[in-house]
């Protein structure tokens, strides 16, 4: 019997090397089918999937690590990411089918420096000047210094201006996003259709910026406190991190606790208080009470935009084409037949459209083309 994690280990590189005996074979069969050593499954997935298939059993294998490493994540969380030096992996699960898959895309990698250069900024003047990828932008405004060093924009504040505050504007496109670093060392992820308007320093008793679409923030404490606005809500904080999805073609307003602590209140002066790992949402158009409503949180799936991944948890296609549409400029549409299947999948954002499409297509229960600027979905003909 082979009761340890290097016995286990053993027996998979004599799989791999196919010099596994019958006996074996099935002492590994029967470890992965009860579910044992699941952080050495999770090493050598990657391994065992760039393996050439050269029998129906290898796909057996592969399906029984694979599932036994989901249905342990399901209790605990969604599954990691296996990294490769070009590539990414990719896990696909679709309810609809109930089937699971695992693939491993190429992709060319896509620096976030790249999508700086879809960020405008919008001076006090209200002038504007695009981002570029050199990174080499300098402009002095309102007693502050404002440098651009790739995918950063950085205030620094110098001497006080005489007269009005002086506020600027960040406007990102489909597909950009930049990091900013406010005069008070506040550091604020920006991702893509989203606006930002800040002061270029920070005066009085407290700090306040603007927010449609979505953020994530690190706010630096001091005793003046911190106020986020959206259209529909103001967040309140002291020293946080956190992250605002506010993007008005929405239904609501979510607003998620990473550290820290911060008070919500919405337009109906309704307010709550988020705890680590919370969440509140405000509709946009409340039907009957105007409340805030507070639920736990997945802080992983939440800043997966900022950790450079889509990360969709049985979202509806639907839902998924908004996603895409907002970081890859296309329009979508799908099929009654096909819009509410829901997907779950974890993508690096640096994959082109068509890789991205691909790795869903990939689970037979989905089709797409083009025509002209509009991605089209359908049931596989």
């Amino acid at each position: 019997m082979y009761h340890s994690a290097e016995q286990f280990l053993q027996l998979t590189d004599k799989y791999l090397a196919d010099t596994i005996t019958a006996r074996e074979k099935g002492v590994l069969f029967s470890m992965i089918a009860r579910g044992a050593y699941i952080p050495e499954q999770e090493q050598i997935v990657a391994r065992i999937w760039q393996q050439p298939l050269t029998a129906a059993e290898d796909i057996t294998m592969r399906e029984q690590i694979i599932g036994g490493i989901s249905a342990r994540r399901k209790k605990v969380r969604r599954l990691k990411i296996w990294r490769w030096t070009a590539a990414a992996a990719v896990l696909v699960l679709i309810g609809a089918a109930g089937s699971m898959r695992l693939w491993r895309e190429e992709h060319r990698l896509v620096s976030l420096q790249q999508r700086a250069g879809k960020v405008v900024l919008v001076l006090g003047d209200e002038s504007q000047v695009p981002l570029g990828n050199s990174g080499n932008l300098v402009i002095n405004e309102g007693g502050a210094r404002i440098v651009q060093q790739g995918a950063e924009l950085r205030y620094t504040a110098g001497h006080p201006a005489l007269g009005r505050p002086i506020y600027n504007t960040l406007r990102t496109a489909a597909g950009g996003q930049l990091k900013l670093v406010l005069p008070d060392g506040t550091r604020v992820w920006i991702n893509a259709g989203s606006t930002v308007r800040y002061p270029v320093r920070f005066f009085g008793n407290k700090r306040q910026i603007e927010v449609t679409g979505e953020v994530y923030m690190e706010v630096e404490p001091e005793k003046r406190p911190f106020l986020v606005s959206t259209p529909h809500e103001t967040v309140q904080v002291l020293g946080t991190a956190f992250n605002v999805h506010a993007y008005n073609e929405e239904s609501f307003t979510a607003t998620t606790l990473v550290s820290g602590k911060i008070r919500i209140v919405n337009n109906y002066q309704a307010a709550v208080t988020l705890h680590p790992g919370q969440q509140a949402r405000v509709n946009h158009q409340p039907v009957s009470e105007a409340v805030v409503r507070v639920a736990e949180a997945d802080i992983e799936h939440v800043v997966a935009w900022k950790n450079g991944y889509f990360d969709f948890d049985n979202e509806t296609l639907d839902d998924i084409f908004r996603l895409l549409s907002r970081w890859y400029d296309v329009q979508f549409e799908a099929e009654d037949s096909v819009s509410r299947l829901q997907f779950s999948a974890t993508i690096n954002r640096a994959v082109t459209l068509e890789e991205a499409l691909s790795i869903l297509s990939s689970t037979g229960a989905v089709d797409f083309f083009r025509e002209g600027n509009i991605i089209r979905a359908r049931m596989p003909q």
